[in-house]
């Protein structure tokens, strides 16, 4: 289904050439020492205890879902349908029967059903039965099944559903009358049938009869088994013989023109059915022709088509977007990107659904990203580049938010475009990028062809080991970061040539330090040189890295993600030159710490700080750092003087402690 980096270092507040006005002070200032030993392992405890906390709290998110991945009571093996609906009225009425395993001994059959629906009896057994109505949506029915019972129940019902959700139950008009349509995603099954409202169990066959006036066409799952008149009426029946999820069952009715085509796909012929509103015929007749090469295209990137059996269309209804109902998407108009789109849900959503809300990327997130793949693939010069520059605006135009959904009661949040959809496309992005291609997409084939999850559903963790098994690489980290975590990083490159070796010192700050403190990335850097260039994969571990990289040339640009491989924001890159030598300080840590910054992060410095009576505070040898950090937690304000020394060259910094 279908919306100024703050630079972390300070300009030189001060500098002055006081060298000679210290001289009493000079022998001692090139004295090497440790520089608060005991400090530096109070450091290194804390981070371990803090890794170890984030282990843990991610961790327990991975025990949620697996929580959440409790067996049904029942396993639904048919349900039958019938239903009477005229979309001059908002009214539904009918009976919907449901063929059953018990998995569970189970004292009732539950289903849901909003309390403004009559139910009008139960049969079980060719009887009436007992049912409750305990609270809310609930609707038991009452019986008595051991573990392996078969059995079947009938629900007679009928009122007005209510106006929820995205539509479950919507009225519209188009240019020759009337129309209705459903749309239940993510809870609104229940508010217009009685359902099995979950994500546990999948319904392994659906029979759907449709009694409507005479003059409408209807749209749903499956193919057109039968239409035969009765009366003033019309009855159709929609015959699906693939596992459904509930939120996937739905019913079109207006008055329509039919299209029906063919598509060759990689394993045959295809049935396209295409349901269109008489004044949208025209306009969508070039987007359907053009659809077929995409359809094709995807069908031979992933997996053959998994209903091709029975066909794929389009209903068009008067929402604003599209919805992946199985088999008949509902489209409210015919762009490149929504066809698209709702077309990837039939294998990321519909042929396997998301064993949670909390995991709708799983759905979301992969039919963006199939979006953007054909993109490149049909655009590869002039939109793909426009989309990823907009997908990467729009993810990081906030700080935090993650790909996990941590309330499953927000509808708003589950169906977040910025993080479900947008970021959960660049977490697809990005692990393409970090495993290669050929793993990449050998592992959605393997996750799509997987026989635990094909026709059923998946978790974050089933896909994880999909990829981890095609790649030969532990994922744990990248999905602690990019799908628990918040945030993205920004990087910081400096850079210079030694010969033909290339210097670089890659410096990172998180837009969402509590959330992620530090993104382990390989980064992709080109190196240019006179002639020729090439692209670096650069495993960074953390911030202040530094690399020395040799090369066939002699570096002469650096372009940091030229081809936006990662999520990232406000990221610069500055070349060294071998003269220029500046320094300055930051006070972003005070009180507690000072920041002194280089320019040049790959000299090798010694430094001395004296308070203005010549009592030297603190001193140390440096190497290729670029940015020295020192406790000051003690000291008193006032005005303080630096001495750094590289080489031959000395430079001093004031420093005033506020």
């Amino acid at each position: 289904m279908i919306s100024n980096k703050i630079k972390i270092l300070q300009k030189l507040s001060g500098t002055c050439d006081i060298f000679d006005y210290m001289k009493g002070y000079r022998k001692l200032l090139w004295v090497i020492f440790l520089v608060i030993p005991l400090w530096l392992r109070g450091q290194i405890l804390e981070k371990n205890s803090c890794a170890a906390g984030k282990k843990a709290f991610y961790a327990s998110f991975r025990s949620q879902e697996r929580v959440e991945r409790v067996p049904a009571l029942f396993d639904i093996t048919h349900m039958e349908a019938h239903w009477n609906l005229d979309p001059a009225q908002r009214f539904i009425s009918g009976s919907v029967i449901f063929s059953f395993r018990a998995l569970r001994a189970s004292n009732y059959f539950p289903l849901e059903l909003d309390e403004a629906l009559v139910v009008d009896s139960v049969i079980a057994g060719g009887r009436p039965v007992s049912y409750q109505r305990p609270a809310g949506y609930d609707l038991h029915i009452e019986g008595q099944w051991a573990v392996g019972d078969t059995g079947s129940v009938r629900v007679h019902y009928h009122g007005v559903p209510p106006e929820t959700g995205f539509g479950a139950f919507s009225l519209g008009s188009n240019s020759a009358g009337a129309t209705l349509w459903t749309l239940s995603e993510p809870y609104g099954a229940r508010d217009w049938w009685p359902a099995p409202q979950n994500l546990q169990d999948k319904i392994d066959s659906v029979d759907i009869f449709i009694t409507v006036p005479a003059q409408y066409q209807t749209g749903s799952n499956g193919l057109l088994a039968d239409l035969r008149d009765n009366g003033p009426n019309r009855i159709y029946h929609w015959r699906h013989r693939h596992p459904i999820a509930v939120y996937l069952v739905a019913v079109a009715v207006a008055v329509y023109d039919e299209r029906r085509d063919t598509i060759e796909l990689q394993e045959g012929p295809v049935l396209m059915q295409n349901l269109l509103y008489p004044e949208a015929t025209g306009p969508a007749a070039q987007a359907l022709t053009a659809f077929a090469r995409h359809f094709q295209w995807l069908d031979s990137l992933l997996i053959p088509y998994p209903f091709r059996n029975e066909k794929y269309g389009h209903a068009q209804f008067g929402w604003g977007g599209g919805m992946e109902h199985q088999t008949m998407s509902f489209m409210g108009g015919f762009t490149f990107e929504l066809m698209v789109h709702e077309l990837a849900h039939q294998w990321f959503g519909d042929h396997i659904t998301c064993a949670s809300w909390r995991d709708i990327w799983l759905n979301e997130g992969f039919a963006t990203y199939c979006t953007m793949l054909a993109y490149e693939r049909f655009s590869p010069n002039q939109y793909w580049p426009v989309v990823l520059d907009q997908t990467i605006e729009s993810v990081t135009s906030r700080p935090g938010g993650s790909v996990y959904v941590d309330d499953t009661s927000d509808v708003s949040r589950i169906f977040d475009s910025r993080l479900s959809y947008r970021k959960g496309a660049m977490l697809l992005h990005m692990l393409r990028w970090t495993l290669g291609d050929e793993a990449f997409f050998r592992a959605l084939r393997a996750y799509l062809n997987d026989p635990d999850l094909a026709s059923g559903f998946a978790s974050t963790e089933d896909m994880k080991a999909h990829l981890e098994s095609e790649s030969g690489r532990d994922l744990e980290y990248f999905f602690d970061q990019w799908y628990y975590g918040e945030g993205y990083p920004e990087y910081f490159i400096k850079w210079k040539s030694d010969g033909n070796d290339l210097l670089l010192d890659i410096r990172q700050e998180s837009s969402m330090p509590a959330g992620v403190s530090f993104f382990e990335m390989d980064l992709p850097v080109l190196a240019s040189g006179p002639t020729r260039d090439t692209l670096l994969r650069i495993h960074h571990s953390r911030s202040g890295e530094q690399f020395r990289i040799a090369l066939p040339f002699t570096t002469e640009k650096l372009e940091f993600d030229p081809q936006k491989w990662i999520l990232s924001r406000n990221n610069e890159v500055l070349h060294v030159e071998e003269t220029k030598w500046e320094i300055g300080y930051s006070l972003r840590d005070y009180p507690g710490r000072l920041r002194i910054w280089l320019s040049d992060p790959f000299r090798e410095v010694e430094l001395a700080v004296f308070d203005m009576q010549g009592r030297k505070m603190a001193a140390g040898r440096y190497g290729n750092q670029g940015l020295l950090s020192i406790d000051v937690s003690g000291w008193p304000s006032g005005v303080y003087v630096a001495l750094l020394r590289s080489g031959s060259d000395e430079k001093a910094l004031k420093i005033v402690l506020p």
